[in-house]
C-alpha cells in the first residue's frame, strides 16, 4: 500500500510548494491530498493510506481537521506548520511518519 499525507489550510499557493517538496524527495513516495475546508479534510483522512497530516498557518477548522485525525489514530502524526517552515521540514517530518508506520 502507497502512503498519503494531507496538507490542509493556508493558500493554495503554499499547498502547491509543499505538494510538489513532497512529490519530488528523492526516495519518498507518498500520494500529496490537499484540502482547505474540513469536509474535504475529512474525506481525505478517511483514506486509510494517510500517514500524516500538515496544517498550514493554523486556519479557522484546524481544531475539527486535528480531532478528526486523532480519531483516526494519527495523534503523533498531526503537525502545525509556520509560515516559516520549509519545505524541507514537511519532507523530513513526512520521512519520518512513513519510518513509524513500517510499511513498505
Amino acid at each position: 500500500m502507497s502512503h498519503a499525507v494531507l496538507i490542509h489550510g493556508g493558500s493554495m499557493t503554499r499547498r502547491t510548494e509543499l505538494a510538489q517538496a513532497l512529490r519530488s524527495a528523492d526516495g519518498l513516495d507518498v500520494r500529496v491530498r490537499v484540502s482547505s475546508r474540513a469536509a474535504e479534510a475529512a474525506k481525505c483522512l478517511a483514506d486509510p493510506a494517510v500517514v500524516a497530516l500538515f496544517l498550514v498557518d493554523a486556519p479557522m477548522d484546524a481544531a475539527s481537521v486535528r480531532d478528526a485525525a486523532k480519531a483516526r489514530g494519527l495523534t503523533s502524526c498531526v503537525y502545525d506548520l509556520e509560515p516559516r517552515d520549509s519545505a524541507e521540514l514537511v519532507v523530513g517530518l513526512t520521512r519520518s511518519a512513513v519510518r513509524a508506520i513500517g510499511r513498505p
